[in-house]
């Protein structure tokens, strides 16, 4: 289950169309084992010229995440 997602800082580049957005989901929960973490995440954008978005790319951090699926 999706926990509350917060951005904390929003980084783009006009040159290259890119972003990079930062966060983290703050209690996440595991429907499977009930347990709930934070995870922090960084989200990056690609633009096509006419601001359409082209790529999306999800990094988690695994590592907060690995103990909340485990049983």
């Amino acid at each position: 289950m999706i926990g509350e997602v917060v951005f904390y800082d929003f980084i783009f580049d006009p040159e290259t169309r890119g972003m990079a957005a930062t966060g983290v989901e703050k209690n996440g929960k595991s429907i499977e084992t009930g347990r709930t973490c934070d995870m922090a995440f960084v989200w990056e954008f690609r633009f096509a010229e006419d601001g359409k978005l082209t790529y999306l790319r999800e990094y988690n951090d695994t590592a907060a995440i690995g103990g909340t699926f485990d049983s």
